[in-house]
This record gives structure tokens, sequence and C-alpha cells, in this order.
């Protein structure tokens, strides 16, 4: 059968079914509307999510809710390009080699031989690409080998686009800005305790990639340039310059020196470093202003690898996902046995704010706490959700309020005569978690940094807030070195963050030690007051299907799952995913934006519920307490159309629907909330809308004095890839013959230019932005059209 040919069935059997019935119509008048709808002043933002259709239906904030306001972004500086390459770093492929070699000469041969065959391919794809850039040579910022396989490129977004259509290129990335995290704790956090048995970090490599390290500071034995230079300095025993591309990493910020001095400073009565007696490697990625680029960060992390560093401290971040190439350069250097520890920055008290390489999945995020237990208000929170996949961070707080530490007494943003200085930030919080790592380091030398990682959240304290704010809690260097036995591994590999049906849960529940068993539980909210039971066993998992999840049997909503592994000594380790199960939900009412007027409005959806008695549909007045039926059926009798209804005689307002469904033993599963609203001037088949980001509705006026309201919207990022300079400004009511508008206010036209992306409009002034939050038909007096002739 043709495509043509099923369309026309389609057609036919909708047809069909409206004409026999099958689908109710009810009328309106059966459920009440008492709010009359009032033109808001205010502007808000859309957090994407598709049943909250306009901004004005955004939830307010609770815990456990990602209804909240995103905020606009400044635009991020791009400085060029990051081409990775589609072959496995040389880091990943040695251990690979080791991991299936015995013989150490046969290791020893594999390894010489993969670095030939990588340095060939690596030359040939230069030459390829050598061939479509021109001046290819001095384009080339830097070469990435061992924790990533690619370019920093100063190249177009055109020779970008073109770049990733070869196939020996697996992707290419906007090299991104990145930039520092600002805003006696040792005592707090029991690393003094450490020390008293022994412990100080002697001998492990900590890299602080940074602004630079002062390694003239005292709180760093005083080194000089020359004895820097010469290798000489017995604190700071290595490091480079990718901002001026030298050997001397001298700080000219301030914050490089301040987060070192967290980690392994001391000076006698004014600081002592978490770790006084690690070693430092100092990589300048951040230029005087605190501020770099990913391809300078990842140049510092592959520098750190080459130089043995056993910790790697990164106090910054910027824009980013788990799939960044920062973050995973991040993931394959921890895979080769080096811990890093990143900031989850300083975006909060809002969730789903963690910055890359905070994003990072196998590095320890780190927030900031004060020095009462209390989480800092600029503390960065998860959940991260990209590509529908989740992840839960950050893994674990520590003090990041008012810290005090070195920075150097020259002229710089952070310096300070006195060499010293307190500052807030997870920036601050960081280092003491890398110090705490140094310590353990030396407390189990042999130890995987994955270990690592679920000793310290094992042992963190519970400041009793959700998951997604404090990961496992306040570390306890203590608690964190004096294990007697490795600790049991519990993973929730990442799936889709959206799901419906039965989905396999995977992820690993293994242990050194004898293994007892794992429980796999669910619950709702960030912080479930009660667990429910998936499944437990006794056999241990290692990347693979833990167990099957019905998900159809319960309501639409985020739900956290939890994996309990237990061992024979008593330990237990856990790891949290995030769901969003999505089994029934509207999608539409009506066909133009879910803006509906009088007369019988389709209302569309789905229901993946296989155990399936009837469902029925209910509306109230937004926020209202009385829900009303408006359909009922027995099944979906046609693809994606849950029922009709004749909406005459609403009054104007906005209104909340959802689905009931019955299944089999009388459960009553619910699906979100829907917002429609309803608007008896709307012109027909109005409002148009185009589907970009986030989107910023303006009150429907009568913008063309045709008696009806069309809707004006502004769009604070640009439809395709990277960030538009200016405001957007959609209409999305017009007049047949009218493509693009011009505003007026007072008789002076807005700023504005025609745009020829995806949108017809956009506001270079920013600084109108807030004046067009107080639009009315009373102000908005002057108005002018440019038809698609261009004329006025």
């Amino acid at each position: 059968m043709s495509n043509k040919t099923i369309r026309i069935f389609w057609l036919s059997l909708f047809l069909l079914f409206f004409t026999l019935g099958g689908v109710k119509n009810i009328k309106a008048d059966s459920f009440p509307a008492r709010l009359s709808f009032r033109p808001q002043d205010n502007i808000r933002i859309l957090d994407g999510r598709e049943e909250w259709i306009n901004a004005d239906f955004l939830p307010e904030l609770s815990e456990g809710s990602l209804g909240e306001e995103s905020k606009i972004l400044a635009e991020p500086k791009i400085f060029g390009y990051i081409v990775q390459f589609v072959d496995e770093p040389l880091a990943i492929s040695k251990k690979q080699i080791k991991n299936n070699s015995f013989d150490n000469n046969e290791i020893t041969l594999k390894i010489t031989k993969e670095r030939q065959n990588f340095e060939s391919k690596f030359l040939s794809n230069k030459t390829s690409l050598s061939k479509r850039v021109s001046n290819f040579d001095r384009k080339i910022k830097r070469e990435f080998k061992n924790v990533f396989n690619g370019l920093a490129l100063d190249i177009s977004a055109q020779e970008a686009e073109e770049i990733k259509k070869l196939d020996f290129v697996k992707d290419v990335y906007p090299d991104y800005e990145v930039s520092v995290f600002l805003h006696q704790s040792a005592p707090l956090i029991n690393a003094d305790d450490v020390w008293n048995l022994g412990y100080t970090g002697d001998g492990v490599k900590v890299a602080i990639v940074d602004t630079g390290v002062d390694y003239t500071h005292p709180a760093f034995g005083s080194c000089t340039t020359e004895e820097f230079l010469n290798g000489d300095c017995e604190k700071i025993i290595g490091g480079h310059d990718f901002v001026n591309n030298d050997n001397d990493p001298m700080d000219d910020h301030g914050h490089g020196t301040h987060v070192a001095g967290i980690v392994a400073g001391h000076v006698d009565s004014v600081i002592t470093g978490i770790a006084p007696d690690a070693l430092l490697l100092a990589y300048k990625v951040l230029n005087s202003a605190g501020s770099g680029s990913w391809s300078q960060v990842i140049a510092g992390i592959e520098q750190a690898y080459i130089d043995g560093a056993d910790v790697i401290n990164l106090s910054l971040g910027g824009i980013g996902d788990p799939d960044d190439p920062v973050a995973q350069a991040v993931d394959n250097i921890i895979e080769v046995g080096v811990v890093v520890v990143a900031a989850a920055g300083n975006s909060g008290s809002s969730y789903r704010t963690i910055n890359t390489p905070g994003v990072s999945r196998k590095a320890i995020t780190v927030g900031a706490s004060s020095k009462t237990d209390v989480i800092g208000s600029f503390s960065s929170r998860g959940p991260i959700i990209w590509d529908n996949k989740s992840l839960i961070k950050p893994d674990i707080l520590a003090p990041g309020v008012l810290i005090k530490s070195a920075v150097p007494t020259g002229s710089c943003i952070l310096c300070d005569s006195s060499g010293y200085k307190s500052l807030s930030g997870t920036s601050m919080a960081t280092p003491h978690i890398a110090g705490v790592v140094a310590l353990m380091k030396q407390t189990y030398p042999d130890w995987t940094p994955e270990e690592i990682k679920m000793a310290l959240r094992n042992t963190s304290i519970d400041l009793n807030y959700d998951y997604v704010t404090q990961g496992y809690g306040r570390v306890d260097a203590l608690a964190a070195t004096q294990l007697t036995s490795r600790p049991p591994l519990a993973k929730i590999i990442e799936s889709s963050y959206e799901v419906l049906g039965e989905v396999d849960i995977v992820g690993t529940a293994t242990s050194s030690n004898t293994f007892d068993n794992f429980s796999l539980y669910y619950g709702e909210s960030f912080r479930p007051s009660e667990w429910k039971l998936i499944c437990d066993s006794n056999t241990p998992v290692i990347e693979e299907i833990l167990c099957s999840f019905n998900t159809s049997l319960i309501n639409n909503g985020e739900y956290l799952l939890k994996l309990e592994v237990k061992d024979d000594l008593g330990q237990i380790s856990r790891d949290y995913g995030l769901i969003r199960v999505n089994n029934l939900g509207i999608t539409s009412v009506g066909n133009t934006n879910n803006y509906i007027k009088s007369g019988i409005n389709v209302i569309k959806g789905y229901i993946y519920i296989p155990n399936l008695e009837e469902y029925k549909i209910e509306a109230r007045i937004e926020n209202g307490t009385d829900w009303q039926e408006i359909c009922h059926e027995s099944e979906l009798l046609v693809p994606d159309i849950l029922c009709s209804f004749d909406a005459t005689g609403l009054e104007n307002g906005k209104y909340d629907f959802r689905i009931l469904a019955t299944i089999d033993g009388g459960d009553i599963i619910y699906s979100g909330n829907h917002g429609v609203v309803f608007i008896e001037e709307l012109m027909d088949n109005w409002p148009i809308r185009k589907d970009c980001f986030r989107e910023i509705y303006v009150t429907p006026v009568d913008l063309i004095n045709n008696g009806q309201k069309e809707l004006l919207s502004i769009d604070s990022r640009d439809c395709g890839p990277g960030w538009n300079n200016g405001k957007i400004i959609t209409i999305l009511g017009n007049s047949v013959d009218t493509n693009i508008f011009r505003l007026y206010k007072d008789g002076v036209e807005l700023r504005t230019t025609d745009h020829l992306g995806c949108l017809p409009l956009t506001i270079l002034n920013q600084s109108i932005f807030t004046p067009l939050s107080t639009y009315t038909p009373e102000n908005l007096k002057y108005f002018g059209v440019i038809d698609s002739g261009g004329n006025f």
C-alpha cells in the first residue's frame, strides 16, 4: 500500500469515526468557567516541556519539580571549533591492550604498534582536512591524542558543518568559553584527624587546572621562577601555561592559587590545606580575567595525564553536557586511573544548573555547603537531562562558603596585599574533595577511581536535602579513610529519561568482597519518603540488565531509582537514577497550539497502557479544585485522537486538562495536567507558532485593529545552533498578505532588523526587552506593517 493510500485510508477512518459518533461531543457548559481572561503584564519563560504550552501555565517550584522558570542566559563565547575523530584516544586503547594481554613484552610491542597506527591515522586525517580548509596549518590551535582524539581549529561555522560530514570525523563541537566559579574548614570535615593517623597526601600528585598557581607564595614554599622552570620546587613540581603557550603557569588572576592553597597549601597559624604534603602540578588554562576555552581545558587534562597526575581538580566550567568534548576527556582519563574532581557550578539554587565538566559521568561532582552545613544558595543543582538521558548529580558537598586561602600579592583580580583572601563558591568546595582524595590515595593506593568515589559517597554525612541538591551528603574525610575493605560497586547506567511501558534497568551490582545481594527501588520526588521495591537478587551484575520495570502500572511523573548493593561485610553502596514515566498524555487541544475558541475542538493524545479498561478526560479552571468530565471512552478507537468537545459557552481563561485511565483491577492512572487557553476573539486558524527553544509569551492584543486578538512571542535564543545576539519577536497572528511586522511605541520604531532565520524579526537593542513586558492595547498605539513586497 502506498503512503498516499495510507493517508487517505486514515482520513476516511477519521471522517467515519466522527460521522458515526465514535467520539462524544460534550458541551463546554458541563463544567464551570468563572475565570475571566485578563491581559497579564509579566513575561515568563517556557521550560520546554510539552504539557506547558504557555508561560503562564508554569507550575510553582517544589521539591522534585523541574517546572521552574528557565533563565535567559548570556550568549556564550565560541573560540573556534573542536573536531573529534572516530578512533579512541591513546590512553583508552593502551588500557584495552593491557587488559587483554598478560606478557609485558607483548604489551610493550602492541602499545608501540598502536601508537604508530594512531599517529599515521592522525596525520592522514589532518591531510584530508587540509584539503578542505584554507590555511589549515595556521588554523590549528591544539592537537589532542591521549584523553581525546581530535583538533581544536580556528574555523567558521560553515567550515565546521562541512567537516562534520567526513567519515573519519565523529563530531564537531563549538569551542565554548569556560570560566572560574567564585563565591579554617579542615576540622569541619575531620581532615585534621586524618593527619593524626599519618595520612597527609604525601607523594600524591594533584593537578590544578585553572588560572595557574603563584608558586612564589609562602604557602607553596616561596619557590623562585628560576627554580620552578628548572624543576627544583618541592611543592609545585611542574606545569604549563596553555594561555600564553609557555612553561611558566604563573597565576595572574588569583583563583588557581586560592584553589591550590585549599588542596595543599601550608603556612603555620594561617592556612593548612586538606592534604598538606601532596605535590602540585599547575596548568594555566584560564586567562587573567578567569576565562578560557574547552580546548584549553582539554589540553590541561592531557598534560596532567602525561605528567602522571593522580588527581585533577577542575574548579571551572561552562555550557555543556555529558557528551561534550571536555566531559569525554574527563571520563577517558578517569577510565585509565586518574581521579577527577569537578565543581558543580554557581548557578543555583535552581535545578538542572550543573556545568561541564561537572556533568561528567565519572567525575566526582562537588556542591558547596557552609561551615554550619547549610547548602550554598549559589551551589548548582542537578539532575542533568540531555538528549532524553538523565544523570543524578552532584555527588557530594564540601565547605565552599567564605574559605580562607592563599592569593597572589601583586596586581590581579583576586590579589591581596596580605597574600590571603576568603572566597565562596563551588570552586572552593572542589579542592576540599581533591585534598580528601589525595589522603585516600595515600591510604588506599591501589583503589580505582570508581572505588574512591563510592567510598566518599558511602561515608558522607546526610544533610537532609534532596539528592539532586546534596548528592550523598557532606564529605567526612576521617570516615572515608578508615574503611577496612573496598566498597561494593553500585551503578545505574543511564537510560532514557522519558519512558513508557516495560523498561529494562541496566547497571552494575558487584563487589570485590563476597557479594551478598542488590535491591532496586523507585520513589516519587527527589527525596522520596517511601521506596517501593522493583526487584532484588543475590546474583552480581556487571553492566547488564538488573531487572525490568513495568511503568504502565504507575502514574505519569518523575521517579528516582535507587540501587543498593550489599557485600558479606555489611557494606552498602547506593546509586540513583531518574526516569520520567509518560504512558499517557494530551498532546494538543484544538488545532492552534492549545489556544481554542467556540466550536468543536479535538483532543489529541496517547495512551500506552496494555491492560486499559476505560479512560476519561477531565478539565477544570486553572488551579481550580473541581474537575469536570468532558468525555469518556472504553478504548482508543482512532490513533492519537482521544475525543472531541464543544467549547461554546466557555469564558475567556486558562484551563487544565488531564486523562484518567482505569486499568485491570480498578486502579486509576493519571496523566499530567495540560494547559489550554480559551480566547473567543482569536482569528480562525491562529496563532501560528514557530517551535524554537524557550519562548516568552506576551499578552494577546489586537495588533491590527480587526477586533481579534493576536499573539506576540519573544524568543531568547535563535532556532539554529549557537546563540543569537538579540531577542527575537514572532507575530503569531497577522493578516493574510503580511509576513513581516515592524513595531512602534509612542511613534518611535523599536530597533529591529529583518531576520532571515526561522523567525521574522530580531531586536538588537536588548534594553527594550523589559518594556515589552508591559505592552497592552493602550500603550501599543503605533503599528506599522511591511508586506511581502517591501511596501510599508
